[in-house]
């Protein structure tokens, strides 16, 4: 959102912050536990659908997205 509205600096801030989500593998999760929404429904979701996907290929993809529409 923050590059469609012209906010560059803010889009690459956002990146760096993807960046740092990734594993030492290089994978990238669909949901981050640190920074969800709402912090009293991860019990819940792990119980009802176990741990967050890593590495997610719509993740990776999008971030290849944002690394594409940042170059000069």
């Amino acid at each position: 959102m923050a590059l469609a509205e012209g906010n560059v600096d803010e889009a690459r801030e956002l990146l760096t912050w993807i960046q740092g989500t990734a594993t030492s593998e290089g994978f990238l999760p669909e949901q981050v536990a640190a920074d969800v929404y709402s912090p009293h429904m991860l019990a819940f979701w792990r119980q009802r659908w176990g741990a967050t996907a890593t590495p997610l290929l719509w993740s990776h993809a999008m971030h290849l997205v944002l690394l594409k529409e940042l170059r000069p």
